[in-house]
């Protein structure tokens, strides 16, 4: 019976350690406007963030897009063809970093 205790306390323990790290690794939705202001402090922050599909470029192992209303290029490391149009919607998920002390966004996922 004690032992059906312990184990029933560490469950419940084990389902708040789970809603607690997915609450803080979660990437933080941001708006353009707000991306626009990031500092070299938020340097490595993940976030998320929507946007229409200004200009796209591939080259070799990576792939550079711009949306609209931001000077921010989104660059996604890649050797795939990614198929996106110009005036699409899309919603990306990256990392916060500084090139040559510009601000960039290093996309992980885009849908």
């Amino acid at each position: 019976m004690k032992i059906q205790r312990v184990f029933l306390i560490l469950s419940i323990i084990g389902i708040f350690i789970l809603i607690l790290l997915t609450q803080t690794l979660s990437p933080k939705t941001i708006t353009i406007k707000e991306l626009e202001n990031l500092t070299i402090r938020d340097k490595s922050t993940r976030i998320q963030l929507s946007g229409e599909v200004e200009t796209i470029r591939h080259y070799n192992n990576r792939v550079s897009i711009y949306l609209q209303d931001s000077d921010i290029e989104f660059i996604m490391f890649t050797k795939e063809t990614v198929r996106l149009d110009k005036g699409q919607e899309i919603t990306l998920q990256g990392t916060i970093d500084f090139y040559k002390n510009k601000l960039q966004v290093v996309v992980s996922e885009i849908w």
